[in-house]
Protein backbone atom coordinates (compact mmCIF):
# COMPACT_ATOMS: atom_id res chain seq x y z
CA UNK A 1 0.00 0.00 0.00
CA UNK A 2 2.66 2.41 0.92
CA UNK A 3 4.63 1.35 -2.25
CA UNK A 4 1.20 2.45 -5.01
CA UNK A 5 0.86 5.39 -2.54
CA UNK A 6 4.21 6.77 -3.38
CA UNK A 7 4.13 5.74 -6.97
CA UNK A 8 0.78 7.66 -7.37
CA UNK A 9 1.56 10.86 -5.61
CA UNK A 10 5.33 10.93 -6.18
CA UNK A 11 5.25 13.85 -8.30
CA UNK A 12 3.59 15.99 -6.01
CA UNK A 13 6.58 14.78 -3.29
CA UNK A 14 9.43 15.54 -5.85
CA UNK A 15 7.67 18.91 -6.43
CA UNK A 16 7.43 19.42 -2.60
CA UNK A 17 11.34 18.13 -2.26
CA UNK A 18 12.12 20.64 -5.18
CA UNK A 19 10.47 23.34 -3.63
CA UNK A 20 11.79 22.74 -0.44
CA UNK A 21 15.45 22.96 -1.75
CA UNK A 22 14.48 26.25 -3.46
CA UNK A 23 13.87 27.50 -0.11
CA UNK A 24 16.37 25.68 1.91
CA UNK A 25 18.84 27.27 -1.25
CA UNK A 26 17.24 30.82 -0.93
CA UNK A 27 17.86 31.16 2.70
CA UNK A 28 21.31 30.15 2.51
CA UNK A 29 21.91 32.44 0.06
CA UNK A 30 20.34 35.64 1.21
CA UNK A 31 22.44 34.46 4.38
CA UNK A 32 25.15 34.39 2.24
CA UNK A 33 24.42 37.54 0.51
CA UNK A 34 24.03 39.93 3.61
CA UNK A 35 27.51 38.85 5.17
CA UNK A 36 28.41 39.42 2.33
CA UNK A 37 27.44 43.13 2.09
CA UNK A 38 28.62 43.53 5.61
CA UNK A 39 31.86 42.62 4.65
CA UNK A 40 31.98 45.23 1.92
CA UNK A 41 30.96 47.90 4.10
CA UNK A 42 33.83 47.11 6.48
CA UNK A 43 36.21 46.76 3.52
CA UNK A 44 35.26 50.07 2.49
CA UNK A 45 34.94 51.87 5.56
CA UNK A 46 38.61 50.61 5.87
CA UNK A 47 39.79 51.12 2.63
CA UNK A 48 38.98 55.51 3.43
CA UNK A 49 40.69 55.17 6.34
CA UNK A 50 43.84 53.89 4.55
CA UNK A 51 43.37 56.35 1.91
CA UNK A 52 43.21 59.04 4.28
CA UNK A 53 46.02 57.58 5.91
CA UNK A 54 48.23 57.38 2.66
CA UNK A 55 47.09 61.27 1.53
CA UNK A 56 48.60 62.24 5.23
CA UNK A 57 51.77 59.98 4.49
CA UNK A 58 52.19 61.77 1.52
CA UNK A 59 51.37 65.44 2.98
CA UNK A 60 54.30 64.02 5.62
CA UNK A 61 56.61 62.65 3.25
CA UNK A 62 56.11 66.32 1.08
CA UNK A 63 56.83 68.26 4.19
CA UNK A 64 60.23 66.64 4.99
CA UNK A 65 61.38 66.46 1.34
CA UNK A 66 61.22 70.22 1.46
CA UNK A 67 62.51 70.56 4.73
CA UNK A 68 65.82 67.70 3.48
CA UNK A 69 66.03 70.33 0.62
CA UNK A 70 66.20 73.46 2.45
CA UNK A 71 68.76 71.97 4.82
CA UNK A 72 70.30 71.09 1.30
CA UNK A 73 70.57 74.44 -0.34
CA UNK A 74 71.95 75.84 3.10
CA UNK A 75 74.40 73.35 3.51
CA UNK A 76 76.04 74.23 -0.09
CA UNK A 77 75.29 78.02 0.70
CA UNK A 78 77.13 77.50 3.83
CA UNK A 79 80.03 75.51 2.09
CA UNK A 80 80.26 78.04 -0.68
CA UNK A 81 80.55 80.88 1.81
CA UNK A 82 83.27 78.85 3.86
CA UNK A 83 85.09 78.27 0.35
CA UNK A 84 84.94 82.01 -0.50
CA UNK A 85 86.18 82.88 3.14
CA UNK A 86 88.85 80.65 2.61
CA UNK A 87 90.04 81.52 -0.86
CA UNK A 88 89.65 85.00 0.91
CA UNK A 89 91.84 84.58 3.83
CA UNK A 90 94.94 82.52 1.49
CA UNK A 91 94.77 85.64 -1.23
CA UNK A 92 95.61 88.24 2.29
CA UNK A 93 97.99 85.86 4.16
CA UNK A 94 99.61 85.56 0.89
CA UNK A 95 99.49 89.03 0.21
CA UNK A 96 100.77 89.73 3.96
CA UNK A 97 103.65 87.65 3.29
CA UNK A 98 104.96 89.01 0.28
CA UNK A 99 105.06 92.20 1.76
CA UNK A 100 106.45 90.83 5.30
CA UNK A 101 109.09 89.13 3.09
CA UNK A 102 109.96 92.69 1.66
CA UNK A 103 110.25 93.83 4.67
CA UNK A 104 112.14 91.65 6.03
CA UNK A 105 114.74 91.29 2.77
CA UNK A 106 114.66 95.04 3.49
CA UNK A 107 115.82 94.45 7.27
CA UNK A 108 118.51 91.84 6.18
CA UNK A 109 120.29 94.27 3.60
CA UNK A 110 119.50 97.69 5.92
CA UNK A 111 122.79 99.34 7.37
CA UNK A 112 122.37 99.31 10.43
CA UNK A 113 124.98 100.51 12.77
CA UNK A 114 127.13 98.99 15.30
CA UNK A 115 126.78 101.19 17.53
CA UNK A 116 123.57 101.51 20.07
CA UNK A 117 123.40 104.88 19.65
CA UNK A 118 123.19 104.79 15.79
CA UNK A 119 121.09 101.34 16.19
CA UNK A 120 118.07 102.79 18.32
CA UNK A 121 118.52 106.31 15.92
CA UNK A 122 118.36 103.90 12.74
CA UNK A 123 114.96 101.98 15.06
CA UNK A 124 113.28 105.35 15.50
CA UNK A 125 113.75 106.76 11.97
CA UNK A 126 112.24 103.19 10.80
CA UNK A 127 109.79 103.14 13.33
CA UNK A 128 106.59 103.65 11.38
CA UNK A 129 107.70 101.22 9.16
CA UNK A 130 109.20 98.58 11.59
CA UNK A 131 105.74 99.10 13.65
CA UNK A 132 103.32 97.41 10.36
CA UNK A 133 104.71 93.75 11.35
Amino acid sequence: MPLLWILKYWKIGALAALLAAALIYREVLVDQRDAARAQVTTLTEQCGALQESVTAMRLAVARQNAAVAALAAKARAADAAARARETEADQRGAALMRTNLKLARRLRNASIPGDCAGAIRWGNARGPELGTW
